[in-house]
């Protein structure tokens, strides 16, 4: 057992996986327990290097996929953002329809990774499937995943539904649309955004979401200065 978290932990802290290492995931993948899994599941987003770690990577993940865990399912759907098959995109539009609305999210975004890399008629027909799931969303955690996809997918008004949930009652939809307006949107160079950042940091009641503000606020302090001494 000790043997075993010894191999998942070594491989958390390395940014590829190895043929060797890749067919011991696999394995895991089937026999081990639920947090042996999970962590399966997570470091496969780092197998996607090679032709024969994709291959591998995709099939343990679309096993996870349908993993009697919750957790390990999710987390499956997450890494499979890192593959650039069509095929997983197919395995992935069901998704947008589990009754589990973490899943629901995380194939929204996993689908905005995967067809960002495609060509732009794969790319345009995955936003359109996207922005009509997201008409019938009523979760606002899996709203705010669709305002991230789509506006990775070219959706520019999903910024401003971003913006606006930085205001909203639940702290996790609060800090998601943060995280993805950090990770999608061009906030540094943005001149719009900054006014809205501070006034809604002022208005943030939880810690560390003041906190994600403050790293952002720093940053873009720090580029102005830059900026200003060229």
């Amino acid at each position: 057992m000790d043997s075993i978290w010894a191999f998942l932990n070594e491989l958390d802290d390395q940014d590829t996986v190895s043929e060797k290492e890749m067919r011991l995931l696999k394995l895991l993948s089937n026999i081990g327990d639920a947090d042996e899994r999970n962590r399966v599941a997570q470091i496969c987003a780092n197998g996607f290097h090679s032709a024969y770690n994709t291959k591998t990577a995709q099939r343990i993940l679309l096993h996870l996929l349908y993993d009697s865990d919750p957790t390990v399912r999710v987390n499956a759907c997450d890494s499979l953002g890192s593959s650039n098959a069509v095929c997983v995109l197919l395995r992935l539009f069901p998704l947008l329809k589990n009754k589990d609305f973490l899943l629901r999210g995380y194939a929204a975004l996993s689908i905005a990774d995967i067809s960002a890399k495609k060509a732009l008629d794969i790319r345009n027909y995955c936003k359109r499937k996207l922005d009509r799931r997201n008409r019938f969303e009523q979760e606002p955690w899996v709203q705010t995943c669709y305002d991230g996809a789509l506006y990775r997918l070219g959706d520019i008004a999903a910024k401003d539904r971003l913006v606006a949930k930085l205001s909203f009652e639940n702290e996790h939809v609060r800090y998601l649309a943060l995280q993805h307006i950090e990770t999608y949107v061009p906030w540094q160079t943005d001149a719009g955004l900054a006014p809205a950042l501070s006034t809604t940091r002022e208005q943030e009641p939880i810690g560390y979401i003041r906190e994600k503000y403050d790293q952002m606020l720093r940053a873009l302090r720090t580029q102005h200065k830059g900026n200003a001494a060229e």
